[in-house]
């Protein structure tokens, strides 16, 4: 199957309890986004603003660093379309009841050997078919930079994590998919499609790559909050003279 866009394997159930956070209008270049965006996507999202003139739902951003938590997509899109202001929501990114964080783990269309044969600088670590569940709790405590196959067999292998998910990014994105979730991404990988995963990384290294101007790779992190919040459905021309009442300054 052909895409431009990831498909997302979802497991996740949506927030029940609904939270009104308070909305602000910022001067956009105060933002620091830390993951790059999808273009095909982002294209789709600056023709619908243009056409419908309204922006669905703010920016999610850390009320202590500016860094951006969820809506990369809406702030590139407003960037791109000239708009100097930027609704968001400012949350305490260091309370972790509130904001959780992990990653995407992708399946991509490949055999184990084959994608393994990608990597000659890259130290395998185990190779087996013991317990997934078992090797998981040792990659969390980043053992090893990876866990590539299936239920039936697997690797886990050493070496950089960005250069691993730059080849599956760019040669596989044709048929990419991320599940939400490590043991579901192995359950829906098989012979001939192999599940590709990492360790997600902390709030601290996020901040950090974000206030040095650098970004992640799309579908590097994955931000859960504990509550949903509304749609602001806004006007954006509410964004070229902001009202007082939401203006947060510099």
């Amino acid at each position: 199957m052909l895409t431009d866009r990831p498909i997302e394997i979802r497991t996740e159930t949506k927030p029940k309890e609904r939270k009104e956070f308070p909305l602000s209008i910022v001067p956009i270049d105060l933002l620091l986004p830390h993951e790059q965006i999808i273009e095909a996507e982002l294209s789709r999202l600056v023709e619908d603003l243009k056409v419908n003139g309204i922006l669905k739902y703010p920016i999610v951003v850390s009320e202590e660093t500016f860094v951006v938590l969820d809506g990369h997509h809406r702030y590139n899109a407003l960037l791109r379309l000239n708009y100097k202001y930027a609704p968001v929501i400012l949350l305490d990114y260091n309370d972790d009841d509130l904001i959780q964080v992990d990653t995407w783990y992708p399946l991509i269309e490949e055999t184990l050997e084959g994608f393994i044969s990608k990597f000659p600088s890259h130290q395998v670590i185990r190779q087996g078919t013991g317990s997934i569940r078992d090797v998981l709790g040792e990659l969390r405590q980043r053992s090893f930079t990876a866990i590539i196959g299936n239920d039936n067999g697997f690797v886990c292998i050493d070496g950089d994590r960005e250069e691993i998910f730059s080849v599956v990014r760019n040669e596989y994105l044709e048929t990419i998919q991320y599940a939400d979730n490590p043991q579901v991404a192995f359950q829906h990988a098989g012979a001939d499609r192999i599940a590709v995963v990492s360790w997600a990384y902390t709030k601290a290294e996020i901040v950090e790559k974000a206030t040095k101007g650098e970004v992640f790779l799309p579908k590097t992190t994955r931000h859960s909050i504990k509550y949903r919040y509304s749609p602001i459905n806004l006007p954006l021309s509410e964004l070229e003279n902001p009202s007082e009442a939401y203006l947060l300054k510099d």
